[in-house]
C-alpha cells in the first residue's frame, strides 16, 4: 500500500496539471472569441445605424441577422462571396454567383448547390438586405412596428417565413441582448463619428500638468502657450468615439491616454473624470475603454441581467462597461469594495443576488 501512495499522488499531480493546463486554453479561447465578436460588431454597426436611418429596419436586428447567418463574417459565403445574409440569386440577380449547398433539392430528394449572390464589398450584401427586405410584401408589416422594439421584429421576421429555424427569433434576441445591440436602435444612436482633419500637428506635451489640489488643475505655462490656435472639437473626435451606454453620454479612447490627458482633451476637470469613472488619479485609460462623462447609473438599465466574468475582467472593468457606478455593482453582488469575482462567475448587472460570487485567491 505504501508503495501505490506516491503512484497515486503523481498521478493525480500529472490530471491538476492537464486541467489547469485545459482550463487556461479553453479561458484563451473563449478571450479571443469574445474579441473576435466585438471587432465584427464594430466593423459593420456604422453601416447598420446608416441603414436603419435609410428604411427603419432596427440596426440590432441588422447586426443579429449578420452575426447569426455569416456566424460572424466566418462563414465560406461571407469570406468568399461578401455574402453576410445568405441572400439567394433570384431572377432578377445578373451580378456574379456563388455555389454551394445549402437547402434546396432536385426531384429526387438531393441535395444540390444553391445559388448566392456575390458582393464586391460586405457593405453592398447590408444594403441589399434592406432593399430585400422593403421590396418583399410580405415583411411590408415590419415596418410599422417601432424600430427600437427588436423582440416583434425578431419574431416577426420569423413569422414570415424569414428561416426554417423554429427558434429563429429566439436566436436574433439572445445575440442583441448578449452584446447589448439594442442601444444602436435608439435616437441618440452611438454611430462613431468621422474623424475630421486637425487644423494643426497633435501637441505631444499635452496632458503635461500638476495637481495643484484633488478639485484642481494647473497647466504649465509652456503647455498653456503650445495649445494656443488648437481646436478642441477636433481633437475630441480624433481621440475619441462617441457611444451611448445604459442612456448616458460616453467617449470611447482611441488609443491609451492618463486620466490627466483625457480631462485635458475633453475639456473637463480630472478630478470630476475621476469621481464620475470611479478611478484613481494615476489611472491609465486604455484603447476602447469606456470614459462617461455623466454620473453612471445605480444599474443595468436594458435587457441584460448578467455578466459572465471573462479571464481577469475586474469589478471597475465591468462598471465601466455596463455604466453602473462601481459601489452599487459591488452592493448588487454582495461583495466589499476591492473584492474581485473569479473567471466564468456571473456579475449581476441589476437586482439584488443572494450570495456573493467565487473571488479570487478564495
Amino acid at each position: 500500500m505504501k508503495k501505490l501512495i506516491p503512484i497515486i499522488l503523481l498521478s493525480l499531480g500529472a490530471l491538476d496539471l492537464w486541467a489547469s493546463e485545459n482550463y487556461v486554453q479553453n479561458e484563451f479561447e473563449l478571450w479571443v472569441e469574445n474579441h473576435t465578436s466585438q471587432r465584427y460588431i464594430d466593423q459593420h454597426k456604422s453601416t447598420a445605424i446608416r441603414e436603419m436611418k435609410r428604411t427603419g429596419i432596427p440596426a440590432s436586428i441588422k447586426l443579429a441577422q449578420a452575426i447569426l447567418e455569416s456566424n460572424w463574417g466566418k462563414s465560406t459565403l461571407a469570406t468568399r462571396a461578401k455574402n453576410h445574409f445568405g441572400i439567394k440569386c433570384h431572377k432578377d440577380w445578373s451580378g456574379k454567383t456563388f455555389y454551394i449547398k445549402d437547402d434546396d433539392y432536385d426531384k429526387n430528394g438531393n441535395l444540390v448547390k444553391s445559388c448566392f449572390r456575390v458582393y464586391d464589398k460586405p457593405k453592398d450584401s447590408f444594403v441589399a438586405h434592406s432593399d430585400f427586405l422593403k421590396d418583399n410584401s410580405r415583411y411590408h408589416h415590419l415596418f410599422s412596428l417601432e424600430r427600437t422594439d427588436y423582440k416583434k421584429w425578431a419574431r416577426g421576421l420569423k413569422k414570415s417565413g424569414y428561416a426554417t429555424s423554429s427558434t429563429y427569433d429566439k436566436k436574433l434576441i439572445q445575440i442583441i441582448e448578449q452584446y447589448h445591440l439594442n442601444v444602436y436602435d435608439e435616437n441618440k444612436h452611438p454611430i462613431v463619428m468621422q474623424e475630421p482633419k486637425p487644423n494643426t500637428k497633435p501637441d505631444k506635451n499635452k496632458g503635461k500638468g500638476k495637481w495643484k489640489s484633488k478639485d484642481r488643475w494647473k497647466k504649465t505655462k509652456s503647455e498653456k502657450n503650445k495649445n494656443k490656435g488648437k481646436t478642441k472639437g477636433n481633437d475630441k473626435f480624433k481621440y475619441f468615439k462617441i457611444r451611448t451606454i445604459n442612456g448616458l453620454d460616453a467617449r470611447i479612447a482611441r488609443e491609451n491616454m492618463s486620466l490627466e490627458t483625457a480631462a485635458e482633451r475633453l475639456g473637463v476637470a480630472p478630478w470630476k473624470l475621476m469621481k464620475i469613472n470611479d478611478c484613481e488619479k494615476n489611472h491609465i485609460f486604455k484603447k476602447d475603454d469606456n470614459i462617461f462623462l455623466q454620473q453612471k447609473e445605480d444599474k443595468f438599465k436594458e435587457g441584460k441581467k448578467k455578466h459572465l466574468v471573462v479571464g481577469r475582467q475586474s469589478m471597475h472593468y465591468i462598471s465601466q462597461r455596463y455604466g453602473i457606478k462601481l459601489k452599487e455593482l459591488y452592493r448588487i453582488n454582495k461583495m466589499e469594495k476591492g473584492e474581485e469575482p473569479y473567471t466564468y462567475e456571473h456579475i449581476y448587472l441589476k437586482g439584488k443576488r443572494k450570495k456573493k460570487p467565487r473571488l479570487v485567491n478564495n
